[in-house]
């Protein structure tokens, strides 16, 4: 059961301004783009790997595994952004959305392209298996909660108005 919608909102509204604070203290959203962030991220994750010589910590037995997942996130990732281009709206968060799709896995999640993404992230560290490449899905999903879907957040509620703050209260923010 979900809780009540003013709670919600308070909730919400607590977040964003927590958001703002740690935006302050990391970096401008607008000027990063989440895909620079993964590139930090995985090549500090390749030096703490070869540097301190990691061992693996998910058998090598689950490369396939690793493998599928990777996929699936894939998947997920390029039916979103096939959306936005069927809309012709931006997939680029730094850019001003002209359309609000709702279709497809926006109906179960507001953000299936970081989604998908983040599947994909967790697929990449089965099939490595050492803690730097397994962090990397952990960090990304702090940045992205924290830093850029909150400022995303205001932008779209800025643009679309009521129609998003409904579709905040009935879509949740991941799965």
């Amino acid at each position: 059961m979900r809780p009540h919608p003013s709670k919600i909102s308070q909730r919400r509204i607590l977040a964003q301004r927590r958001a703002l604070r740690v935006q302050k203290l990391m970096f401008n959203p607008q000027k990063i783009r989440p895909p620079l962030v993964v590139l930090i991220l995985y090549v500090i994750a390749m030096a703490f790997h070869f540097i301190f010589k990691f061992e693996r910590i998910v058998p090598p037995a689950y490369l396939g595994l690793g493998a599928i997942i990777f996929l699936a996130g894939l998947g997920i990732m390029l039916w979103a952004h096939q959306l936005f281009t069927k809309h012709k709206t931006s997939v680029r968060h730094d850019q001003t959305p002209i359309v609000f799709v709702l279709e497809g896995p926006y109906r179960f999640t507001r953000n299936p392209m970081y989604v998908g993404g983040l599947i994909m992230f967790l697929g990449i560290a089965v099939m490595a298996g050492t803690w730097p490449f397994l962090a990397v899905p952990v960090v990304m999903l702090i940045i992205l909660d924290k830093v850029f879907i909150p400022w995303e957040e205001r932008t779209m509620t800025e643009l679309f108005k009521d129609e998003y703050r409904a579709y905040l209260i009935r879509t949740r923010r991941w799965i």
